[in-house]
């Protein structure tokens, strides 16, 4: 599907859910007539929005009624609600015959309505209760209670990493850890022949910072039926979240691990960069860009560990045939790519400082330093000015004071973005080089000129403010770069392979 045809169905969607209920299925035939794709293409969607399946997400139904805390679904104790979505609502619950507490999914009875969703879903918990691997939530069962299913599984205490990737993007070495345990489960669901199909943040729970759980597999597909047998849940419609669909699911076409890995890929790229390499302001939009447009490197817009964005990149091929021939792959590469990679621990509280962060202590205080320097000499001048009453002395302190105010400012963001934005900290001190090394020469220069001019007046402070000169030209030119390479050589000295920031 070429942009334009998208934007046309776009558009025309749009104005299908204008209309009344009754009389969407009327326009639809009216304004597609002589195109029969399109008219599919508008019922499909249609049919999607009315089901409230997980193409759209929506909420359990407003007609439903929740469970009540305390109330009891055969064995299992209702204990609070913990999460709801287009399939139905996930309840915390206590199951009264083994005393531990479980995930209870109430699935819509709209989505059961008939025999075929039914055995589905009992297809699809049988699929998921085969998976054992420490990355993935159990299932327990798939109940029926007084006609309504529940698939009931390990509850897992935590947030979602949704919670983590909103406060910021991810530091490198944390994606790695991430992407490694997420990658090992699919790997492990996949050799099995099962394909999760609704992977995103949402579905993973971190359990503590160094382990975390998928802990939703009801999308799931696997061996029983063959992949060819398992494209949609009903004729023309898609089933899993657009913005982590792979381009085979939005265009409802069979799919097969690699669409996991699609979603794997835009998962890693949300973590490192903090933005969605398909983001739009629509859930159309989204889908448009999967299908065409080609995602931007990640480095463009966050500094990224060598290699990930090449792993990255190739899970969000278009075509399944150009990325990963197989999750273990991915895994592998992964592996690699951490092993050269120095991961620090995300985890909150005090931690040890590595060389390159102690290193870093020193650059602060050079800049606090230099910063305290330029005051004291502008003071100085200030006072020399006013006891000596020398012209050429009084039009240098106030040049002197331009130089100080322009370094001190620049000095200052450069410690603003070390502490707040490090990783941002290379970039930002090749681009404002030039400009400190100016302003520190032009600031020698103003010492040195001050100094000539009152050399016949007062030969110690023309002494000291030639000398004080000659300094902050041996300091800008040689200390500084060389302080500078100590601390942001690359390596083990690399900011960007140590995201503990500094206090």
């Amino acid at each position: 599907m070429n942009p334009g045809r998208f934007r046309q169905l776009q558009d025309l969607f749009h104005a299908v859910l204008q209309r009344a209920p009754r009389d969407r299925e009327s326009f639809v035939r009216e304004v597609s007539e002589g195109d029969d794709e399109l008219r599919g293409e508008l019922l499909s969607l249609l049919k999607a929005h009315r089901d409230d399946d997980a193409f759209l997400e929506t909420a359990f139904g407003e007609a439903e009624t929740p469970l009540l805390d305390g109330q009891s679904v055969g064995p299992y104790r209702i204990a609070a609600e913990i999460g709801r979505g287009g399939m139905g609502v996930v309840y915390r619950a206590e199951d009264t015959r083994l005393n531990r507490p479980v995930a209870l999914k109430a699935l819509n009875p709209r989505l059961l309505a008939d025999p075929k969703q039914q055995e589905r879903f009992r297809r699809e918990a049988m699929v998921a209760g085969s998976l054992s691997h420490p990355a993935i939530a159990t299932i327990y069962a798939l109940e029926e209670v007084a006609g309504r299913f529940y698939i009931v599984s390990e509850y897992v205490p935590g947030d979602p990493l949704r919670v983590e990737m909103d406060r910021a993007p991810l530091a490198p070495g944390r994606v790695l850890r991430v992407g490694l345990q997420v990658a090992g489960a699919l790997a492990a669901a996949h050799a099995k022949g099962v394909v999760h199909r609704d992977l995103k943040p949402e579905n993973i729970v971190l359990v503590d910072q160094e382990q975390l759980k998928i802990v939703d597999f009801g999308l799931a597909i696997g061996p029983g039926t063959p992949f060819a047998n398992q494209r949609l849940t009903g004729a023309g419609m898609i089933v899993g979240t657009p913005a982590y669909m792979s381009p085979e699911q939005v265009r409802g076409e069979v799919i097969d691990f690699r669409s996991d890995l699609f979603s794997f890929g835009i998962l890693m790229y949300e973590m490192l960069t903090g933005e969605h390499p398909f983001a739009s302001g629509s859930v159309l939009g989204i889908s448009a860009r999967i299908l065409e447009s080609a995602p931007g490197r990640p480095d463009r817009l966050r500094d990224s560990a060598p290699g990930l964005d090449r792993i990255i990149l190739r899970c969000l091929e278009k075509s399944p045939d150009n990325r990963f021939g197989s999750t273990r792959e991915v895994v592998r590469d992964l592996e690699a790519l951490s092993g050269a990679f120095a991961i620090q621990s995300a985890a909150p509280g005090p931690v040890e400082e590595s060389p390159a962060v102690l290193r870093g202590h020193w650059w602060v205080v050079h800049q606090s330093l230099v910063i305290a320097l330029y005051t004291i000499m502008i003071v100085l001048l200030f006072v020399a000015k006013a006891g000596l009453g020398h012209l050429l002395l009084e039009v240098c302190a106030f040049l002197a004071l331009a130089c100080g105010v322009g370094n001190g400012a620049v000095r200052v963001h450069l410690l603003f973005t070390f502490r707040f934005n490090r990783k941002s900290i290379r970039k930002e001190i090749g681009r404002t080089g030039t400009l400190i090394r100016g302003i520190d020469l032009g600031f020698s220069l103003v010492l040195l000129a001050a100094a000539l001019g009152i050399l016949s007046d007062s030969q110690p402070w023309a002494a000291a403010l030639a000398s004080v000169g000659v300094s902050y030209a041996v300091v800008s030119f040689i200390a500084e770069p060389t302080t500078i390479r100590s601390v942001f050589s690359g390596g083990d000295d690399d900011p960007r392979r140590d995201p503990a920031p500094v206090d």
